[in-house]
């Protein structure tokens, strides 16, 4: 308790000092911002200035009756007497941290003292009660920033100075390390790619340099084990632990980009699937009549020869050899033979060309599907093939392309998405070859049967891989390749397909000395289907019964063909279109068969069979269907629903000529 009487017989602005001036005589360090205490050797106040009496509460009378205990609480008073021999010998002293208010407040302080004259000491009073308030909130603030950030799903990284100086769990777990004391104190740059170390650091720059956020970006970064990932960025500066620090916020976008990046390529390869399609489509009409028209000139040419033999003998036996000769020499016959050959030959070549033609569009068709889920038993020997006729381009000035491959069983796959893997895996080998010697480089492809797999092997003679590589070879956005070369997302794109088929792919490598990229698939447990390859008919028997069929085909120049090469075997009538098709069966349905195109525009052959299926079931089921395609869901379905033959367009007449001979033969 203070004394009540302490005052008395004493004015409020009465000092104790003997006379003796305040501070000086003009007072002036009433104007000093700190609070001033003086007092004597029994330890009680002599003098204040006006600053004490304000941040106190009482007057100078008031203050002037304590005594320096009086102000100073229970639990503080063991340091005045603890100080005063210091104090005495000239030693400035702290003496207490806090002061009571008049009001009842503890007041934080720091009070210093020293001795100012002989009994006579001088306490300076600062108020720290705000300060510490702030850094009681700092404190509480940080503390709250790092709980926050320890439960983020992203990573955050501190740093100073171009040290770390935290990482959150996730931001370990991301980084893939064990504990945050593994990359506390270390280089920020360790975990950034050291091609973005530069532009990264002059970013980092220009934050502390104006302490502005700047806007998020995507950086690479390296894990502990070397491998690279992809995040979006977000650094601004913030105070941890008491000054100022850049927090970087990220988030992994790795899988997020190598999925769009899928995304992008599955978009890409189905619209090449779709391209392929109606480029294979719009080949094969004009190619099938093509061929056919070949395969007649073909046909025709030889029987000129015997025409003129005929010719030349009845000229003979009527005229005699000189004079037959002679009128032939004048006609020209000789040369027509001669040019007949010449043409025969020509359209022997053209027709290999023909076919040529026909077997590229052929392998394009097995991207149309590439972008569905459907998957049915495939032989990988002959996707092979096709990848390797489709990659030919690219081997062929680098090396040569051999093949050697097993009595394999078929495999349950999507045969688009399969061979995108196989052409992948040959141009990467191409790649790996220099151009220039392809004798003296190989690539071999190798099929065999391991364990109720099947193994695909795709081994080059190239440059090879580091070792250090191979383990990050299936990352994505890793590449060996040059810049603007790959986009490292190749090899990652097939072991995903390879992967959702069940299987693994795996890779064996040496620098200088080539790699070897193993598919291994399960063996699908659908058996194969026999399939019969009947023999063309003879021409003398489908001539002894002459039948009649409808051909109909949207393209002028494919009716005209087929009704000339059919005309000789069977009556042809031909439609135009898929209405006109089904406008000539209303009135006249006594057909031994129809030759129909699937698609048409307007009025598809699935229409076509579709009407013919209620209006007249028995003449559906002879309808032999020709297809340069099923490109759509409903024609799809209708090939692998109905047992009705079909023809892949282009084709040629002896396999059109046995699918009609079954289609009009007797039930």
């Amino acid at each position: 308790m203070l004394p009540e009487d302490a005052n008395k017989g004493r004015t409020e602005e009465e000092p104790r000092s003997s006379g003796r001036s305040r501070f000086g005589s003009a007072g002036a360090l009433d104007l000093a911002a700190d609070a001033f205490l003086v007092f004597d050797d029994d330890a009680r106040y002599i003098d204040v200035n006006r600053r004490a009496c304000e941040l106190l509460g009482y007057t100078r009378g008031e203050l002037l009756a304590f005594h320096i205990d009086d102000l100073i609480p229970a639990e503080d008073l063991l340091v005045v007497p603890l100080k005063m021999p210091e104090l005495r010998a000239g030693e400035c002293v702290f003496l207490a941290r806090r002061l009571r208010c008049k009001d009842g407040r503890l007041l934080h302080i720091e009070l210093s003292a020293r001795k100012i004259d002989v009994g006579r000491y001088l306490a300076i009073v600062r108020d720290v009660t705000t300060r510490e308030r702030t850094e009681e909130a700092l404190r509480r603030s940080e503390a709250s920033f790092r709980s926050l950030i320890e439960l983020l799903p992203d990573g955050v990284v501190v740093h100073r100075n171009g040290r770390i100086l935290y990482v959150n769990p996730e931001g370990v777990a991301r980084l893939g390390y064990d504990a945050p004391e593994e990359l506390v104190g270390r280089p920020v740059a360790d975990i950034i790619h050291p091609d973005d170390r530069a532009e990264v650091a002059g970013r980092l720059a220009l934050i502390a340099a104006t302490g502005k956020p700047l806007e998020m970006r995507e950086d690479r970064f390296l894990k502990r084990d070397g491998s690279l990932g992809l995040a979006e960025v977000v650094a601004l500066q913030v105070m941890f632990d008491g000054a100022p620090a850049i927090v970087a916020l990220s988030r992994d976008v790795t899988e997020q980009k190598r999925l769009q990046a899928q995304l992008a390529q599955t978009d890409r390869l189905a619209s090449m699937g779709l391209l392929a399609a109606g480029v294979a489509h719009e080949i094969n009409n004009p190619l099938t009549y093509l061929m056919l028209n070949l395969e007649r000139i073909g046909r025709e040419l030889p029987g000129l020869g015997h025409v003129l033999a005929r010719v030349q003998a009845e000229l003979t036996a009527s005229l005699g050899a000189d004079a037959a000769a002679a009128i032939l020499e004048r006609a020209g016959a000789d040369v027509a033979v001669q040019q007949a050959a010449i043409l025969e030959a020509g359209a022997r070549e053209a027709m290999d060309g023909a076919r040529r033609v026909a077997k590229i569009a052929s392998d394009l068709k097995v991207f149309a599907r590439a972008d569905s889920d459907e998957r049915a038993p495939v032989s990988v020997n002959a996707l092979i093939d096709k990848a390797i006729d489709i990659a030919a381009n690219e081997l062929r000035f680098r090396a040569t392309i051999r093949h050697h491959y097993g009595d394999v069983p078929r495999v349950m796959a999507n045969a688009g998405r399969l061979s995108q893997v196989f052409l992948n895996l040959l141009v990467n080998a191409a790649h790996s070859i220099d151009e220039g010697s392809p004798r003296d480089n190989t690539v071999e492809v190798t099929t065999k049967r391991r364990g109720g797999e099947v193994w695909i092997e795709v081994a080059d003679t190239g440059r090879g891989i580091p070792r250090e590589h191979l383990g990050r070879l299936f990352d994505p956005f890793f590449t060996t390749k040059a810049a603007g070369v790959g986009s490292g997302l190749g090899l990652s794109i097939c072991a995903n397909i390879v992967r959702a088929h069940g299987g693994r792919i795996e890779v064996a490598s040496e620098l200088g000395r080539g790699s070897r990229f193993t598919v291994c698939l399960p063996e699908s447990d659908m058996m194969d289907a026999p399939k019969p390859q009947p023999a063309p008919p003879p021409v003398a028997a489908m001539a002894a019964h002459r039948s009649r069929i409808l051909v109909v085909d949207d393209e002028r120049a494919m009716r005209t063909t087929l009704a000339a090469l059919l005309s000789d075997r069977y009556d042809v009538v031909t439609a135009d279109s898929g209405a006109s098709a089904i406008g000539t069966l209303k009135g006249d349905r006594a057909f031994d068969a129809v030759l129909c195109d699937l698609m048409m525009p307007d009025v598809s052959g699935v229409d076509v069979y579709a009407w013919m299926q209620a209006e007249a079931p028995a003449l559906a089921r002879r309808v032999v269907f020709m297809t340069g395609g099923a490109f759509t869901p409903r024609a799809r379905d209708l090939l692998e629903r109905v047992p009705n033959r079909h023809v892949e367009k282009p084709f040629e007449l002896t396999e059109l000529s046995a699918a009609l001979e079954k289609a009009t033969r007797p039930s």
